[in-house]
């Protein structure tokens, strides 16, 4: 069996050291692929579940910061006279607003470029 069998059989990935170890069992045994990675996955059952978790948290993350950097191209490039109201309270609408506060950016009485200049710092983007 592949390593890359294995991976979309149990769907996590393994560590090359991991993968020499299971590939070691898998060849001395007796069973069919199917058979082994399912009683690999029923022995390892909160490794997979925490790696999935893990996995699904990352996703989540990334498509958050998607989502920042799309509004960030939409307010963020603009130029806001400080003399101007441009206020995040009045500007972003409640989906943004949801957005920045999931990303602990407070809009709370806060100009657009002040918000703006969280959102680079939060995205490593200042």
């Amino acid at each position: 069996m592949l390593q890359q069998e294995f991976t979309k059989r149990v769907g996590m990935e393994v560590t090359p050291a991991e993968w020499e170890h299971i590939n070691a069992v898998y060849t001395a045994s007796d069973v069919d692929k199917d058979t082994f990675c399912h009683m690999w996955l029923v022995m390892n059952k909160k490794r997979v579940a925490a790696y999935k978790e893990r996995v699904k948290q990352q996703q989540a993350e990334q498509a958050k910061r998607d989502k920042l950097w799309k509004m960030l191209e939409k307010y963020g490039w603009r130029e806001y006279s400080w003399k101007e109201s441009h206020f995040a309270s009045d500007t972003l609408t409640k989906t943004e607003k949801a957005l920045c506060e999931e990303a602990r950016i407070d809009t709370y009485a806060k100009r657009m470029s002040d918000v703006c200049w969280a959102v680079r710092k939060y995205l490593k983007a200042a």
